[in-house]
């Protein structure tokens, strides 16, 4: 399967929640860590869902932007604390592509959004829609 079919298989399936997509996520890990035509290493965009335990009403965290080479082990981490992680977008990085590059480029060019809050770095003053619009421009400028 090339980049492309795995692009489009995969963003046709988000929003999602990370844990609910277990298999998929090993899947991809497994199956592209180490294919000669493609990489698992990925931009991401995600936010926390959590359930409120006295009223049942669900809160969302603002939306997170990072970079990730195993997904499962992001979700685990991600969805610490009882909350669920959603995972809302994916740029799968192309062979050859330093997603380490990529994620600089992106959080500059986000830098007026970003909260500034302390071990937050990749936490943004965004709506989802706006963050996944603004890095797929971002993308699209630099030819990732």
């Amino acid at each position: 399967m090339n980049e492309t079919i795995l692009q489009d298989t995969f963003n046709s399936l988000l929003p999602i929640n990370g844990y609910k997509c277990k298999d998929i996520l090993k899947s991809i890990d497994s199956n592209y860590k180490e294919n000669n035509d493609y990489t698992n290493e990925c931009i991401y965009i995600g936010h926390c869902e959590i359930t409120d335990y006295e009223t049942g009403n669900i809160a969302k965290s603002r939306p997170k932007i990072g970079k990730s080479r195993y997904l499962t082990s992001l979700n685990r981490g991600r969805s610490q604390g009882g909350c669920d992680w959603i995972f809302d977008y994916i740029y799968f990085i192309p062979k050859g592509k330093n997603y380490s590059e990529l994620e600089t480029i992106v959080h500059k060019e986000l830098k007026k959004y970003n909260l500034n809050k302390e071990n937050h770095r990749e936490l943004y003053e965004l709506s989802t829609e706006e963050a996944i619009i603004k890095v797929k421009i971002i993308i699209e400028k630099w030819a990732f």
